[in-house]
């Protein structure tokens, strides 16, 4: 449950990043008149995507490599005589 947790809290930050760096650039890249709020959510969107990114991307490949781990350990056969570490 907690691996599923982090595996789709990690898709969600990715997706979360991708729109931060389109909203950001967007700010960015326009010539208009905003309110001051809304150019500082732009200013930090696209301060924070790449971390956002990177944090999206660590969780849920931690998440895959302990469920392959976890799968791997459950399925396999020790040979006799042997200790699982």
């Amino acid at each position: 449950m907690i691996l599923a947790t982090f595996l789709y809290g990690g898709i969600v930050l990715m997706f979360l990043a991708a729109g931060m760096f389109i909203y950001g650039v967007h700010m960015f890249t326009y010539r208009g008149q905003f309110s001051t709020w809304e150019k500082d959510i732009g200013e930090f969107s696209f301060l924070f995507w790449l971390p956002t990114l990177l944090s999206g991307l660590i969780s849920t490949m931690i998440s895959i490599s302990i469920r392959n781990s976890i799968g791997r350990k459950a399925g396999r056969k020790q040979p006799e005589g042997t200790k699982d570490l």
